[in-house]
């Protein structure tokens, strides 16, 4: 999941990175905000302050092996800030 201001890049935040392309409309720049991200199976949803911006059933098998989570930036003088991470399987019905 991308997170990346401002909203008319390729890959704007709450964005499926290389799957979907989030509708985020909102330029989320030096502001916290609460992303969601829920996988069950090939499907990926994401949301944004509570906001459904990107989902899709197309995530690659090898994609939903059980391993590490990882956060990261690409951009050379930006920076990210992560607070209350939680991560938690969650009941199937």
């Amino acid at each position: 999941m991308q997170i990346y201001s401002p909203p008319d890049s390729v890959y704007p935040t709450g964005s499926i990175y290389g799957l979907r392309r989030s509708q985020l409309a909102a330029d989320l720049e030096d502001r916290w905000f609460l992303v969601q991200i829920f996988v069950e199976g090939q499907r990926c949803l994401v949301r944004v302050d509570g906001e459904t911006v990107a989902e899709t059933d197309a995530r690659p098998a090898e994609a939903l092996a059980p391993g590490r989570v990882g956060l990261q930036i690409h951009c050379g003088h930006a920076s990210a800030e992560f607070r209350d991470l939680r991560l938690r399987p969650i009941a199937h019905k």
